[in-house]
């Protein structure tokens, strides 16, 4: 059965108590009684937990408190190093595996092992698996926390942490990670439910509480990128839930494993991206289950009453999408290193390059995607593959990224290379050839030369033609392109026809779980209003912002251009309360982004005056619209969307 996922824990074992005077006792029980009836039977969760047994006694020196990573200390925790080393090989010695569960080895490893040690935290026979451990090099005071389920094998739990510890250059031996199973007096739960005990949800809840904040350092191990058990459990989302409120750090970490499919997926098929954006679409708090169904409805009380699902979910995708960005980013690096060929490294920066490139610029990666392009450029000269058409998508990519970041100099240069490499290796006639066409027009349209913009989208277009592909994925990006640039010379029943054919491509293809797609909702709303049909214009601009929130992509740069398109039209429907607080949203996040000064921080900018106008706040439209004005002049930059108050010139 699934197991409750949460960590909850006290200060102290029984016997003992928190500075608040609460037994510990119950701090393991969701997570140990998983889902069984039987189990779930014994503990009657209607009052106070009951009384300890009567504790025998204590000597003075136990008596004293323990100092800080001590035995006793109730943050004591193991060492990766431990964990990695004496820990597996105890394991294997007593007939286990690297796939055996928490529910496996808790018996016959961890309570076996101390079963008759003194426990120095009430001074009764049995101990906590951690107090009977030695050395700083196995033990200490915990600096992480982990968040798992008992359904997990210690394999994976291990090899994550290993890999977290190796991505952010931590000492093993010092790294201290509290794990409930290990830093729990194991011996006091099996004696809590035999007796019983009723543990009301609101002790479980300020024990974790208290646990979370001490350590002050969330690792949330996810099983599996796909379908993480770990999401479906509402203990482990109280445990992000306290993390949020807490303010903690929060790191999402997975195993190596994990990180090679993720990467195979997103490299050898063309539905790697999609899987991505479906995993991220399963993240809701909502839909997590309990073994106890009054602990699940309290945790989700408890979060509506807080940061509300919607926030909680966004924060978990958000963190998700950057594992999923590092994984990928780091998975390609090290496949190149280990595979110096030409034949190998032109095969590395071709499937798995361009693909991550893509993935990052939807995430508004753009520095990674600079940064990442540099690296596969520089490496395809080393390995003589220069002038390779593969070397033009590289640096078509870099000029797409570039470009977005503002910086049309830069983008100028990276696709000027692009087209270079185009004409010696003959491949303007690809697919290549188009995405460098398409991202010449954008540059010309921000520019200002919309006509030139139009001419060089209609050249990528004859190419996607030409090459039958015209129920492609290319074919939607350059028709949204095209579309763009009719909407802004006003042609907007030819716009609405292109924006209308790239849907229905994208939904056909089923790649309608993206960011790029809640960005083409929100365009097509955009000219759906300037036909007049508003109503329709906010059907789609509800199910962008939807889909914005099922990606975790709100606080990226295309969100926050997204959501300044929705308060446009928001305002056209005179819903201006909600419209004033998606476009101050969205110029927030294009500051946060460090695009305030481009197209999209223009737009974002010319939003807000549009609704400010609408509420009647002149002088402010006015301010907002001269300040959008100042950085077109001083980065010649064009929106390409006519968002500016009626009356206003800019």
């Amino acid at each position: 059965s699934s197991p409750d996922g949460a960590a909850v824990s006290a200060k102290v074992a029984v016997g003992a108590t928190s500075t608040s005077g609460v037994s510990s006792v119950s701090a393991c029980l969701p997570r140990l009684l998983g889902s069984s009836t039987s189990a779930r039977a014994q503990l009657r969760r209607a009052g106070a937990a009951s009384s300890p047994e009567p504790k025998k006694r204590v000597d003075s020196a136990s008596a004293q408190a323990p100092r800080s990573g001590e035995p006793g200390d109730p943050l004591r925790a193991p060492s990766v190093h431990y964990l990695s080393t004496k820990l597996l090989e105890e394991v294997q010695a007593a007939g286990f595996s690297r796939k055996s569960t928490i529910y496996d080895i808790d018996p016959s490893i961890i309570r076996k092992r101390t079963a008759h040690d003194r426990c120095p935290r009430d001074g009764r026979e049995g101990a906590a698996f951690v107090d009977v451990l030695r050395g700083a090099d196995n033990a200490g005071r915990a600096n992480f926390m982990l968040s798992y389920t008992w359904g997990y094998s210690l394999g994976d739990i291990v090899d994550a942490l290993v890999e977290y510890c190796q991505r952010c250059n931590l000492d093993m031996r010092r790294t201290y990670v509290w794990i409930c199973c290990f830093c729990m007096n194991q011996h006091r739960i099996q004696e809590a439910i035999s007796r019983g005990d009723t543990v009301p949800f609101d002790t479980l809840a300020e024990q974790f509480s208290s646990r979370v904040r001490s350590i002050g350092h969330i690792l949330s191990l996810m099983d599996s990128w796909r379908s993480p058990r770990y999401i479906t459990r509402a203990w482990c989302i109280y445990e992000l839930y306290v993390a949020m409120e807490a303010n903690c750090k929060l790191d999402v970490i997975m195993t190596a494993r994990e990180g090679r499919s993720f990467l195979r997926a997103l490299i050898t098929g063309d539905h790697g991206l999609e899987e991505l954006w479906q995993a991220l679409e399963q993240v809701d708090v909502r839909k997590a289950e309990a073994s106890i169904a009054t602990d699940r409805e309290s945790i989700l009380q408890l979060v509506e009453d807080g940061p509300g699902a919607n926030a909680l979910n966004q924060r978990v995708r958000s963190k998700l999408q950057a594992r999923f960005a590092d994984v990928a980013e780091q998975e390609v690096l090290d496949f190149q290193r280990n595979h110096p060929s030409c034949a190998q490294s032109c095969k590395a920066a071709g499937e798995a390059g361009t693909r991550i490139s893509i993935m990052l610029m939807q995430m508004s990666e753009f520095d990674r995607v600079v940064k990442l392009s540099r690296y596969w450029i520089s490496r395809l000269k080393e390995t003589c593959c220069e002038d390779a058409p593969v070397q033009a998508v590289h640096y078509t990519m870099m000029g797409g990224a570039l470009l977005s970041m503002g910086d049309q100099e830069g983008a100028g240069a990276s696709l000027a290379q692009a087209l270079r490499i185009c004409t010696v290796s003959s491949s303007f006639g690809t697919l290549e050839g188009a995405h460098v066409f398409r991202l010449q027009a954008l540059l010309l349209g921000a520019q200002g030369d919309v006509e030139g913009g139009l001419s060089k989208i209609a050249e990528a277009y004859a190419v996607i033609q030409k090459l039958g592909a015209t129920e492609s994925k290319h074919a939607a990006n350059v028709l949204t392109t095209m579309a763009v640039f009719h909407s802004k010379l006003k042609q907007f029943d030819l716009a609405a026809l292109h924006f209308q054919k790239a849907h229905d491509i994208l939904t056909t293809l089923g790649r309608f779980r993206t960011p790029f797609f809640a960005r083409l909702l929100t365009l097509m709303a955009y000219v759906d209003v300037k036909l007049g049909y508003i109503s329709k214009g906010l059907a789609k601009c509800e199910e962008a912002h939807k889909k914005l929130v099922d990606t975790g992509s709100v606080e990226t740069s295309d969100g926050g251009h997204c959501l300044a398109l929705i308060a446009w039209v928001m305002a056209e429907s005179g819903n201006t309360k909600v419209a004033l607080q998606r476009s101050l949203s969205s110029l927030q996040i294009l500051e946060n982004s460090g695009m305030s000064e481009t197209v999209q921080g223009v737009e974002s900018m010319l939003s807000l005056a549009h609704v400010r106008h609408r509420l009647g706040d002149l002088a402010e439209a006015e301010s907002l619209t001269r300040q959008a004005s100042r950085v077109c002049s001083s980065k010649g930059l064009s929106p390409l969307l006519d968002l500016a108050p009626v009356g206003f010139n800019i």
